[in-house]
Formats: structure tokens, sequence, C-alpha cells
């Protein structure tokens, strides 16, 4: 890599390898609900995937300098006019045969009562409201990045693209198990990488792709299990027992009760907007400082099809959370402290929930 682009490079990329070129083939664990337009047909879009690069490039620390070099965009002349930047990668789809389905969160999941599937239960009046076009377990995508030179061109770390194929997912409720993809075989500049057959050469991985720049943590939720159904099973109890507490009627757990209680006085703390609930409800209102109605969870959780079988992972992004943009929320007018005790008590469960081990921290 040339001294000038170095130079070029936010301080964190100076740390990792870098690519020219890629081969890529993934394949997806659990169903990937994929669309365009046309949200009951099921495609896998280059520029979802590059999306999901750029969410990963912020997510590993790089800042936006790197992020337009490698992938384009917009930055500011010398006179404050905004200028174009052209990417500096070629993204190619060579997949063929993909196998596309389409059904509501029953057919998808099998489940009528897929806790993260609810968005897509068929309960209304419309029968085609919760249908989805969705690509099925197995298929495999193949994709290749091509590095082209240009004024502005950054070198693209393979952390970045790494850590996209082994953490990430794609499509809606791709923070939710679904869409979860795996390589099954990559290339990077003529060498074949090894893929992490099991969790232990899965760890390594993670300490090779991830840095303190990262700030996340990694749980491994249970041991595996023999179907990708009871992995997502596994992740969305895991959720379910903190958000709600353990059975369908049992008590809720302090955090659910106390922000329950919140909506009615006495209480100067709520937990739950923490993790990714809506900015506001009949209980409350959030100024997150931006005009949206809520925050994207800083909790992913994700499947891994390894030798130990179908692995349930969380990952936990402890600067995503929205303490880390307000200190309040307001609650029937009056301004209660957010509080990071249950995200914290979700990264830390062993009073809670038995059987994880932290795969990264």
């Amino acid at each position: 890599m040339a001294l000038v682009q170095k130079l070029q490079m936010d301080m964190v990329g100076l740390r990792r390898s870098i690519m020219d070129n890629a081969k890529i083939k993934f394949k997806f664990v659990t169903p990937a609900i994929l669309g365009g337009t046309d949200k009951q047909n099921a495609e896998v879009r280059i520029p979802a995937i590059r999306g999901q690069l750029i969410w990963w490039t912020k997510a590993l620390g790089y800042g936006e300098d790197t992020i337009n070099g490698i992938f384009g965009g917009i930055s500011k002349d010398e006179t404050g006019k905004d200028k174009p930047i052209a990417s500096s990668y070629i993204f190619r789809d060579l997949t063929e045969n993909l196998k596309i389905n389409k059904g509501d969160g029953q057919k998808i999941s099998g489940n009528k009562f897929d806790y993260f599937l609810w968005p897509l239960r068929n309960t209304r009046q419309d029968a085609q409201a919760g249908i989805r076009g969705y690509i099925e377990t197995e298929q495999e995508i193949e994709l290749s990045i091509k590095y082209r030179r240009n004024k502005n061109a950054i070198d693209f770390p393979e952390s970045i693209l790494k850590a996209f194929l082994y953490l990430g997912a794609l499509g809606t409720r791709s923070r939710r198990c679904y869409g979860s993809i795996f390589p099954t075989s990559l290339e990077i500049d003529g060498v074949k990488e090894k893929i992490p057959k099991n969790i232990d050469e899965f760890k390594v991985s993670l300490n090779e792709i991830l840095d303190e720049d990262a700030n996340c943590r990694i749980l491994q939720l249970e041991k595996g299990k023999t179907n990708w159904n009871n992995a997502v099973n596994s992740c969305a109890d895991f959720l379910k027992m903190f958000r709600c507490g353990g059975g369908k009627f049992s008590s809720p757990l302090k955090w659910g009760k106390n922000d329950h209680d919140a909506g009615f006085g006495g209480k100067n703390e709520i937990y739950r907007p923490e993790i990714g609930l809506p900015l506001k409800t009949k209980y409350y209102e959030v100024d997150a400082g931006r005009d949206i109605d809520r925050l994207a969870s800083p909790i992913h959780f994700k499947v891994l099809p390894l030798d130990d079988g179908f692995v349930p992972i969380a990952i936990f992004f402890k600067s995503h959370t929205l303490s880390n943009y307000t200190d309040t929320v307001k609650v029937r007018g009056q301004n209660i402290n957010v509080s990071s005790d249950l995200f914290f008590e979700m990264m830390n469960p062993d009073e809670f929930w038995e059987g994880t081990t932290c795969l990264y921290e």
C-alpha cells in the first residue's frame, strides 16, 4: 500500500490487513427475508450487501473518510460544496439458481408464535399483510470484490468483510437471527482463508478481526442445537426473558415491571428503551437528538453453523445504546433517567440465564 494511501486511512485502519480482491461464497443459515419494492419477491441485491459492509465499517471504528474512500459517498470541497466520491471497489453478484419462497411468519419459521417474527404474523384482515418473499436456508450466494484505483481510493481492510461474514446477516429481522449468513469459501488476494469449523476456531477468528474499537461483547447463549429453529428459539427466549420475564404467565422481571410502573409515577429510572424499544409509547417519549421513532437495537442475535451444532450467539454493541444519546426520557411530562442496568445484566446474565460463554470481550 502506497504511503499516501496509508495517510488517507483512519488511524484505526493502519493496524489491519488490507485486500485488493476477494472471491466469496456464503450460505444462509436461517431464512433471509429480502425484498425490494415488491416485498413478496425475495432477491439479494448488491446495495443491501454494501449497506451491511458500511455498517460494519462503522462498527469496527472507522470514520467517514474511510467509508467514502472505500464505498463512495459525498464529501465537502474547499468551498464547502458537496463533492461526489467514487467507490474504489467493484462488487459483482455471481449467484445462480436461488431457491425463493414466500409466506408469512409461520411459514418462514414453522412457528406462528415465533417471538422474533411477530411483525409478520398474519393476524390482520388483509390476508397478504404479513406475506414476504424469503430465501430458504442453505442457499449459497457467490460474490466478487475487485479494487479499482481512483484519486480518492482507500484500501479495504479485510477485517470488515470477515466481520460481516462471521457476525452479520441480511434482510428484515437481521438483528433478530433471520438472514444469518456464514462463509463457505473465502479467497482474498489469491489466498484461500481457513473458515472456522468449531467454536474454538471461531473465537480465534474473532480475536483476529476485532479490537477495542469495535467496543462489543459476544456471548454464546447455549450449546449448539440440532437445527436452526431451536437456535433461533434460544435467542428469542433469552431476549424475552429480560424484556418480559420467564414464562407466558410468570411475573415480569424487575426491568419490565419498573418500566410499566414508571408510567404511573414513583420511578426515577427506565430500562428497556436502552435495548431498542420504541422511543415513544403511551407511557413515555424520548428526545434522542434526531427525528426518529426508535433507535436500532444494540443487541444482535445470530446463528452459527459449526461442527458444535447450530450455535446461538448475542452481540452487544456498547456504544449503540440509547444512553449514548440522552440521559433522560420524558414519562408523562416528567424526566426520568435512562439506565444501562438491563443492558449490562444481559451482557452478564448468569443469575438469570445459565450456560452462557463469553466468546469475545
